[in-house]
């Protein structure tokens, strides 16, 4: 009928103008970080704080970028929440409202720093998982988006547990459907010597509420 084909092209449009949406967005690099003494990573979507790290801090490895994500909240895009634990210097980030108002109501040690960053709630329009693996032995989490990475951690490392993908993100220009993370230039391994938390940067650059070290 006419009916059931005006429901058919008026859904096709707005499939059509949520793809649109997603093409015309603008992506971010998020810049990934090994602290060399620490053995924890840090992760910013910050160029201004990607770089008073890279000037001030020698003891933070750049890896580079480790995936795409948006820098508002456009169609289709979900807010990426970012917490700094007081007590070991440590970031975690998650898009989950739950976790957030649980670690707000249940985890003074964490400091909440606003919105990081914005990923997609599902692998849609291409996509990829970022995983999510916590390290008991130090208390920190380490995010990738490469599945190979996140085993090889949690195979070589007994005190890696993988939490799963905890949101999406793209791999950006240049990595159209790679799924995998540009090559980090450092290991997860960590060093002997511990660094006393309070000795880094202040990462509190272009974010609310945060007055951070890593």
């Amino acid at each position: 009928s006419r009916g059931w084909r005006n429901q058919a092209i008026a859904v096709v449009a707005l499939a059509a103008a949520l793809c649109a949406g997603w093409a015309q967005a603008a992506l971010t690099e998020v810049y990934r970080f090994y602290h060399l003494d620490a053995g924890r990573h840090f992760y910013t979507a910050s160029a201004a704080e990607r770089d008073k790290v890279l000037n001030s801090y020698p003891r933070f490895a750049y890896e580079g970028v480790a995936f795409f994500a948006y820098p508002t909240q456009d169609p289709g895009t979900i807010p990426v929440y970012r917490f700094y634990h007081s007590g070991n210097g440590s970031h975690v980030y998650t898009a989950s409202e739950a976790e957030k108002a649980s670690i707000l109501t249940n985890f003074p040690v964490y400091s909440y720093e606003g919105v990081a960053f914005y990923g997609e709630a599902s692998a849609a329009n291409g996509a990829m998982p970022l995983y999510r693996l916590y390290n008991s032995k130090l208390g920190t989490h380490f995010f990738t988006t490469s599945g190979a990475e996140a085993n090889t951690a949690v195979s070589t490392w007994a005190w890696f547990a993988n939490e799963g993908p905890v949101f999406f993100v793209r791999p950006g220009p240049g990595q159209p459907g790679s799924g995998l993370n540009i090559a980090p230039t450092a290991s997860l391994s960590v060093a002997t010597t511990q660094v006393n938390v309070g000795e880094m940067v202040n990462l509190g650059i272009g974010l609310p509420e945060a007055v951070a070290a890593v």
